[in-house]
């Protein structure tokens, strides 16, 4: 019986070894943290200029003319918002814009009339190539949207910590599955020896 404490002693010992290891990776010196001489002291503006600019993070503008759709051709990333404006003060426009899904134009939506100097937005969430037509007109213009690459760094992270946690809480499971195990064992082996001691009294 001492043995097979010293045995579930030791497995609840390892368990609080392998935990504090997992989370040993995440600590953070909180009071060096907390003192001024860490804190920063730029000013918001000079912060924010020193920051690389991403211009695709700003909406995209075309352009409907009466022959033409300028660009005709768009390059954006999913979250991005397309803002269409009319140049022309003869006649009305409309818009109609598909998606290429499989081989089939799904249509995404139609306009109105569109009138000189209206505009229609639209923010793409969907990653794939897309068609816009000016129905009265006829003139096209096609948008390619691509996946937002900080999407997919975002992603892997969340995986990654997922991982970590999954094997931790695997690695208590199964270690609290083994205590019960070895302590359910020694509990039988003891009450088996109470019950050959008893028989063996009464042949006596």
């Amino acid at each position: 019986m001492k043995k097979g404490l010293v045995i579930a002693l030791f497995l609840v010992l390892l368990v609080s070894c392998a935990v504090s290891r997992e989370n040993s990776g995440s600590t953070v010196d909180i009071d060096n943290a907390a003192k001024p001489e860490n804190l920063v002291t730029e000013s918001p503006s000079r912060i924010q200029a020193d920051l690389p600019q991403n211009k695709d993070s700003e909406e995209k503008r075309i352009i409907i003319e009466r022959k033409a759709m300028n660009p005709e051709v768009l390059n954006i990333h999913t979250g991005e918002k397309v803002v269409w404006e009319v140049s022309d003060q003869e006649k009305f426009h409309s818009l109609s814009c598909y998606q290429d899904v499989d081989g089939q134009h799904e249509r995404v939506f139609k306009t109105d009339r569109l009138y000189d100097t209206y505009e229609y937005s639209y923010k793409f969430d969907r990653p794939g190539n897309y068609l816009c037509i000016d129905s009265v007109f006829g003139s096209r213009g096609n948008i390619a949207v691509m996946d937002n690459p900080d999407n997919e760094i975002t992603g892997k992270v969340i995986a990654v910590n997922s991982l970590k946690g999954f094997s931790q809480s695997l690695l208590t499971l199964t270690i609290f599955v083994a205590l019960v195990g070895v302590i359910t064992y020694y509990v039988k082996i003891k009450e088996k020896k109470k019950i050959m001691k008893k028989i063996s009294k009464k042949k006596r």
